[in-house]
C-alpha cells in the first residue's frame, strides 16, 4: 500500500480504494443510471470518478484532508512517522488541486475548511453547508443525569478521537480526579481498541464502555462532555450532539472549528489540559452553570443545525447544479 502510494504520488487512502473493480462499478454507475448529479463523499472517493463525466460533480467532505495530516504530523515524536505524515499532506493537497479542476463545486461543513480549500486549490467553489444533528433523537431526557459524570463519545480508531482519549486519559483526567474525587469518565464508541486499554489500568474513575447501541442516552444522562481534540477538521458532530442533549461541553479551538458558539455561553473552551480540566471541574461542582451552557446550547442547535433547515438548503443546491447542466 505504501509502495504503491509512494509510486503512484497519490494518498494511500486512494491507492487503497483505487481497485480496477471499484473504477469500473463506478463507471458503471454513473453511465447506466441516467445520472444528472454525482456526489462523492471525501476527496478520496472522487478519485475514482472516470474523466469525460458530463454531469455535474461534488465533492462533499467533512474534512481537508490535506490539514488533517499536517495537524496529525505534529502529534507525532517519531521523526519517520511524521515525514511520513508530511508526505500524506503534500499528496493530499496535489490531489485536492487537481479535483478541483475536474469538479463543479466542493461542498463543505464549516467556513474554517472553505478557507483552506481556497487557499490549497487557488480559488475553487466552495459552498459551506453545516453539519447537522436528529434534535429529537438527542435531547434532554429529563431527570437521568448521573452527578459527577463525564463522557466523551466517537469512534475509538480514529486517529484524531484515539489521540484525544490518550491525552485526557494522560494529561487531563488526573487533575479533575484530583479535584473532584467523586467524578467519573466513560468513553463511548465503537472500534479497535487495543492502543487505548492500557491507559485504563487502576482505579482512574475512568471505564472504556466502547460500542453501546444507545449513544444518545449516554450523552443524556452525564454531567458533562468533554471533546479535547488537538487535530482533525470539518465540524465535531459530537458537540453538536452534545448540545442537542442538554449536555455542557468542555473543547478545544480545533474541536470547535466550524461551529458558530460562543465561548463561555454555549461550551468553554481551552487547549491546554489544565485549562481544560480546570473547566470541568467548574462545571461538575456548578450545576447553574451546567444548566447556563445546556441552555443556550440547545437553542442555539434548534435555531442553526436542526436536519430539516439543513436538509432544504442541500436539495435546492442540487436542483440548480442539474438545473445548470439541463
Amino acid at each position: 500500500m505504501v509502495a504503491s502510494s509512494l509510486l503512484s504520488g497519490l494518498p494511500f487512502q486512494v491507492t487503497r480504494l483505487r481497485t480496477g473493480e471499484a473504477c469500473a462499478l463506478v463507471r458503471s454507475v454513473i453511465d447506466n443510471h441516467a445520472t444528472r448529479l454525482v456526489v462523492a463523499n471525501t476527496a478520496s472517493m472522487a478519485a475514482l470518478i472516470p474523466n469525460g463525466v458530463t454531469s455535474p460533480v461534488v465533492i462533499d467532505t467533512h474534512n481537508v484532508d490535506s490539514l488533517v495530516a499536517t495537524r496529525y504530523s505534529a502529534t507525532l515524536q517519531s521523526p519517520a512517522q511524521r515525514i511520513a505524515a508530511l508526505v500524506n499532506a503534500r499528496q493530499f493537497r496535489r490531489l485536492e488541486r487537481a479535483l478541483s479542476d475536474r469538479v463543479s463545486e466542493w461542498w463543505t461543513c464549516s467556513i474554517d475548511d472553505a478557507r483552506e480549500l481556497d487557499r490549497v486549490t487557488g480559488g475553487v467553489k466552495v459552498l459551506t453547508i453545516p453539519n447537522g444533528v436528529d434534535t429529537t433523537l438527542f435531547s434532554d431526557r429529563g431527570g437521568g443525569r448521573r452527578d459527577g459524570e463525564v463522557v466523551f463519545f466517537g469512534r475509538l480508531d480514529y486517529k484524531p478521537n484515539a489521540d484525544a482519549v490518550a491525552w485526557l486519559l494522560r494529561d487531563i483526567w488526573p487533575r479533575v480526579r484530583a479535584a473532584v474525587p467523586s467524578a467519573s469518565l466513560r468513553i463511548i464508541g465503537a472500534g479497535n481498541t487495543s492502543l487505548l486499554r492500557p491507559l485504563f489500568a487502576g482505579d482512574r474513575g475512568a471505564e472504556l464502555v466502547g460500542f453501546t447501541p444507545d449513544v444518545a442516552g449516554a450523552v443524556a444522562r452525564a454531567s458533562a462532555c468533554v471533546v479535547p481534540l488537538r487535530m482533525g477538521g470539518g465540524t465535531r458532530l459530537k458537540i453538536l450532539e452534545a448540545f442537542a442533549a442538554g449536555t455542557p461541553v468542555v473543547t478545544t479551538r480545533v474541536g470547535a472549528e466550524g461551529i458558530d458558539f460562543a465561548d463561555g455561553v454555549h461550551a468553554m473552551v481551552a487547549d491546554d489540559a489544565v485549562g481544560i480540566a480546570d473547566a470541568l471541574v467548574v462545571l461538575l461542582r456548578d450545576p447553574g452553570r451546567r444548566w447556563s451552557l445546556a441552555r443556550a446550547a440547545r437553542r442555539l442547535v434548534e435555531e442553526r443545525y436542526a436536519w430539516n433547515s439543513i436538509e432544504a438548503v442541500v436539495a435546492a443546491r442540487a436542483a440548480a447544479l442539474i438545473e445548470s447542466t439541463s
